[in-house]
């Protein structure tokens, strides 16, 4: 082993068990993978990431070996989100590591090698987007982007309008009823009538996720007492952004597209339109005489 400082074998020691964690986590993920390229894929990137393991391993003298907890946290995570997302989450952390590898260069040779191979991976990982839950991403899309956009401003609208946290919340379950059936119906005879294939499938994601993200917004009119409906109408403003932002964060990550420029969007249109329903709902309030 060559004589370096501590603190480049302190990164050298983070490197290897980046890698030999990444290797597990690959390998461990192909396991449940029936599609036999996706599979060949994942063993490929898993053994080269065995092979810069070594190559640390050989710098520092070390065998230090996966991060068990890792490994099993995201193999847990890829049946809750899918594989491709993790997968390509994992390859974005690594992607970013390139200009620290990049700064042993002097002292390892094999820099030059590791950072080729890793930029392949992005290359090979791109077509494994065959993931039912991927396939439907369009109707999850609809069914969340949905949700945000029309019960954020209908509850800026009601709270304003009735100044009572229940009775907002009673006229939101209507409109989430409503509105989750006749998406779900619009959505299934619109690819009904383009013929496609899995129109139903279609319609029970975008049906489903707005139901979901629904629940999630309407849940802080709960929580209040009925007199503090601002209180609630801003949490659930800063829970239609953390949808909005876990949402947009899983789509981008898992087909490889910026992130800020998709997630500002969202979030824009979102709290425009809320902030729009609620003047509606202060001049409703003002002009109909609807008492709180």
């Amino acid at each position: 082993m060559a004589n370096f400082s501590k603190k480049t074998l302190k990164i050298m020691m983070k490197y290897l068990r980046a890698e030999e964690t990444s290797s597990a986590v690959y390998a461990a993920i192909a396991k449940r993978i029936k599609d036999q390229k996706n599979k060949d894929t994942l063993l490929k990137i898993s053994a080269q990431e065995k092979t810069h393991a070594a190559i640390w391993q050989n710098y520092t003298g070390k065998n230090i070996g996966p991060n068990k907890l890792k490994v099993i946290w995201h193999v847990f995570a890829s049946y809750l989100f899918g594989y491709t997302f993790i997968i390509k989450f994992l390859e974005r952390g690594e992607y970013a590591s390139i200009e620290q590898y990049r700064s042993l260069e002097g002292e390892v040779s094999e820099i030059a090698h590791i950072v080729e191979q890793e930029k392949s991976h992005e290359q090979q990982l791109a077509g494994m987007l065959d993931e039912e839950m991927l396939k439907y991403s369009g109707s999850m899309a609809l069914g969340i982007s949905s949700a945000l956009v029309e019960l954020t401003g209908a509850l800026a609208g009601f709270t304003l309008a009735f100044a009572n946290a229940r009775i907002a919340a009673m006229a939101g379950i209507i409109t989430v009823a409503t509105v989750t059936l006749s998406t779900s119906a619009s959505h299934y005879l619109t690819d009904r009538s383009e013929e496609n294939p899995r129109a139903l499938k279609n319609s029970v994601y975008s049906g489903a996720t707005y139901l979901i993200t629904s629940v999630l917004l309407l849940a802080p009119y709960f929580i209040y007492p009925h007199h503090m409906y601002i209180a609630a109408l801003i949490t659930m403003l800063v829970m239609a952004i953390f949808v909005g932002f876990f949402f947009t964060y899983y789509i981008t990550t898992a087909k490889s597209r910026p992130f800020f420029k998709h997630f500002v969007e969202m979030i824009y249109v979102s709290i425009g339109i809320a902030a729009i329903a609620f003047i509606i709902g202060l001049l409703a309030r003002k002009f109909l005489g609807i008492a709180g």
